[in-house]
Formats: C-alpha cells, structure tokens, sequence
C-alpha cells in the first residue's frame, strides 16, 4: 500500500514543480490541512485546500514567482500509515533583497487517504522533519 502513496505524492510534486500549479493541488482533498513551518510568519493551522494553497502562494513573495521551478525532489520515504517524508531542494533569489539562496531545504509530511493528500506538515528543513517523523 504505501508504494501507491509514494507514487501519488511523487505525481502531484512533479506536476507542482513541472509549472501546472493547479494540476498539483488538485491531488489534495477539499478538507484537507495543512501546518505551515514552526518558524514562517503567518504559522497556525490551515483547512481547506483553498487555505493552504493561498499560504504556499504567500511564499512567492520571499522566493519569487518562479521558485518552484527549480524544486527537486531529493528523497521520499514511507513512514506508513499513509504519511510520506517528502525532502525537497530549491534555489531562488529573494523576491525582496536579489539575494540568490542557493540549496535551500524544504521537507513535507503528507498524509494520503485514498486518492488524496489529506494532510501536509511543512518544514524549512529535513532534519526537523525526519524529527517530526521519529527518525532522528
């Protein structure tokens, strides 16, 4: 089983990061939550797809419009239960100060149900996520 969510959550980032940033929250439910980084400004939970999405756009004005572009996916890991480690790197420049942020970490724990991403902890780390998820 946790080879199909592996496969679901490796779809919706590689179609997110391919550009088609509405293909790729399509794979999230309606109700879903989401858990924005401990340290972002605007922390707090967040329900509904809709929330969620506005937040993660929010980012474009620290990292640019185009940041996602330049996200790879370095590893995703079962955890079971349908919860997938997800540990992302990017590059971008600071929309505000022209500041090239170079290897720059992003880690996510989704929770897929069925067909959907239900849930997503954010995470401006891998290590705080491997934390989150008992494997440091």
């Amino acid at each position: 089983m946790g080879e199909e969510e592996v496969a679901l959550v490796r779809r919706s980032l590689e179609v997110f990061i391919s550009g088609d940033r509405d293909a790729g929250w399509s794979f999230w439910a309606d109700d879903a939550v989401g858990i924005p980084p401990a340290d972002w400004p605007e922390g707090g939970e967040l329900r509904g797809r809709d929330a969620i999405r506005r937040q993660f756009d929010g980012w474009n004005a620290v990292f640019g419009e185009e940041w996602t572009r330049s996200m790879r996916i370095e590893a995703l890991r079962d955890l079971g239960d349908g919860r997938i480690l997800a540990e992302l790197g990017f590059e971008s420049t600071g929309a505000g100060s022209g500041v090239r942020l170079a290897d720059q970490e992003l880690a996510a724990i989704y929770t897929v149900r069925g067909e959907e991403i239900v849930h997503g902890d954010f995470f401006m780390g891998w290590r705080a996520a491997r934390e989150a998820a008992g494997l440091e």
